[in-house]
């Protein structure tokens, strides 16, 4: 715990540097501006290749300052909420990042304790990635999409990792498209007995489904089953709508193994962060 704090306070100091450094002269970024998330898409299209996320190649002071971008700007005062899930849903992924650069050489996300102790702030107010989850649930969800399968969360299981930030007016139709191909391709996470009547899906899926606790065992129940009937393929579709009250769900635990080249080492703190003297010059 110790160490995180220690990684918490140089990523500050080293953020506040950037930003010194960066906006000097220039005005705090408008929502405009912000909101083009060219730096997170160059982020993402930098930061892996071969399929496997690369700490090395990530651009930690573009990724500073995308952050300090995030927190600077006013997203409270953002009338439309597609565009204001958008952002949400993209800070989420650049904090997911920072997080795994704090975290080098984890293996699994459930046997790091801290995992969850870095924070972003937004509107004044400090988000970790349970918290930043639970905003984009609870408003996809009001709006009938399901915000889980655009949500990498650095493991090989669920969502994969986006090539590029999302766009609000692009939001919906990639969350549609990626809960489609789930369903189609990703049958270890998810299966139908057809003769007994089970349902199993992903235990990532089923406790994104299940973060409201407002609502009650059956309404959750009845929630996955929608999203099933929406995009499973359409013979466990039709299953699922004929079948929905005698239907048993239960849920596969999946791998929690962080998805990214192992083969990497930080040999300094120095190598992972590039902003150093000499990049300053």
């Amino acid at each position: 715990m110790y160490r995180i704090v220690l990684y918490n306070i140089f990523f500050l100091l080293l953020t506040l540097d950037v930003s010194a450094e960066k906006n000097k002269g220039k005005a705090v970024p408008s929502i405009k501006e912000l909101y083009s998330h060219e730096k997170l898409d160059i982020i993402l299209q930098s930061c892996s290749s071969d399929r496997k996320l690369h700490n090395s190649c990530i651009d930690t002071n573009l990724l500073f300052e995308y952050i300090l971008d995030i927190h600077n700007a006013d997203i409270h005062s953002i009338k439309d909420n597609i565009e204001k899930l958008t952002c949400f849903m993209n800070a989420y992924h650049a904090l997911l990042l920072k997080t795994l650069l704090m975290f080098p050489h984890a293996l699994y996300t459930k046997n790091e304790k801290s995992f969850d102790s870095t924070l972003l702030c937004i509107d004044n107010q400090e988000f970790n990635l349970p918290m930043l989850k639970e905003y984009i649930a609870l408003r996809t969800k009001s709006i009938g999409y399901i915000g889980w399968f655009g949500l990498w969360d650095g493991t090989i299981s669920g969502a994969h990792r986006p090539k590029r930030a999302f766009r609000k007016h692009t939001l919906l139709k990639v969350l549609q498209a990626n809960a489609k191909a789930y369903f189609a391709s990703r049958r270890k996470e998810f299966s139908c007995d057809f003769a007994k009547k089970i349902i199993r899906v992903s235990d990532q899926l089923f406790s994104f489904c299940h973060l409201n606790s407002e609502e009650s065992e059956a309404q959750n129940k009845d929630y996955i089953l929608n999203v099933i009937m929406k995009y499973a393929p359409d013979d466990i579709a039709a299953f699922t709508a004929i079948n929905k009250k005698e239907i048993e769900i239960m849920f596969i635990e999946v791998s929690d193994k962080i998805d990214r080249d192992f083969s990497e080492s930080m040999q300094s703190i120095k190598q992972i962060m590039p902003y150093n003297k000499k990049s300053r010059k």
